[in-house]
């Protein structure tokens, strides 16, 4: 099966449809709760991807653009917010 939709990947892979190969962020609970299972565990995509803010230009800066912007940055300060803690945290 090949898609753009994430969410119909994760429902196929979570139906045993086969392996799922997208970012942490979309398995994360899943893997947690059982649902999913890691087959090749030391494999990754692309390790230096990151999550960027857009924006038509830094010319027009509102206050909502810059509060949002902050948001995210504390938001991610201590990782990334979909990684579940580890046990004993």
């Amino acid at each position: 099966m090949v898609s753009n939709d994430n969410e119909a990947l994760l429902c196929a892979a979570r139906m045993g449809l086969g392996i799922l190969a997208v970012g942490e962020w979309l398995m994360t609970r899943d893997l947690a709760g059982g649902q999913l299972l890691k087959v090749l565990p030391d494999w990754q995509l692309d390790a230096d991807a990151g999550v960027y803010l857009v924006r038509a230009s830094a010319r027009y800066n509102t206050a909502a653009m810059t509060a949002f912007k902050q948001w995210i940055e504390a938001r991610f300060a201590r990782g990334a917010p979909w990684q579940l803690p580890k046990t004993g945290e």
